[in-house]
């Protein structure tokens, strides 16, 4: 397949770009910043340098068989004000907007990702049927629902939704709260007894 990937030399991008390259797919990713160091061989991938933020400067007339999003707004995590939530907002309404333009333009199928968090009590297990509880930072993800929504009902084009909670691994946030938790600065929310998906 030819692929075209937003979000390719993230955390969970550049491990699918590994797992599709090492399956002889073509995979082209869109990147602000080509030249940074990726954990697969860039010599077996195509970079086209832009910014989904910047949709109508991007020069991409090949066809694909699919559009994967995989990217996610930048931000450090730390305490955020609602004045910076607030621009994360509108930038990650903004990243959906024009991935999903994009896929439109191109007339490929799209696998779209956003996160997941979930509310449970007592001694529940949420799993993939469970409602998503846009709360905290998972709250950047209302537009996405909201935008998934109506796609569904118009359905213009073939969508696969991928709602990953919790990402383990070296690099990604389960590494920073690790870090967290040896130099004593994380803080457990209620009872100390919650499970991460």
């Amino acid at each position: 397949m030819k692929i075209l990937q937003i979000g390719g030399t993230g955390f969970l991008g550049s491990h699918i770009v590994k797992k599709l390259i090492d399956r002889n797919h073509e995979v082209i990713i869109i990147t602000r910043n080509p030249d940074n160091e990726m954990p697969f061989d860039k010599s077996k991938v195509k970079f086209i340098k832009g910014d989904i933020l910047q949709l109508d400067k991007l020069e991409i007339s090949d066809k694909f068989d699919v559009l994967v999003y995989t990217a996610m707004v930048p931000f450090k995590p730390s305490r955020i004000s609602n004045k910076k939530f607030k621009e994360l907002e509108i930038i990650t309404k903004q990243y959906f907007q024009n991935t999903i333009e994009l896929a439109r333009k191109l007339s490929c199928p799209l696998i779209l990702t956003s996160g997941a968090s979930f509310e449970t009590k007592g001694n529940e297990v949420a799993d993939e049927n469970w409602p998503i509880a846009r709360k905290g930072m998972a709250a950047l993800g209302q537009c996405y629902d909201e935008m998934i929504s109506e796609m569904k009902s118009k359905n213009p084009i073939p969508l696969i939704e991928m709602l990953p909670a919790q990402i383990y691994g070296n690099g990604g946030m389960f590494d920073k709260m690790i870090s967290m938790a040896k130099n004593g600065k994380i803080v457990l929310l209620g009872g100390g007894k919650n499970y991460l998906p």
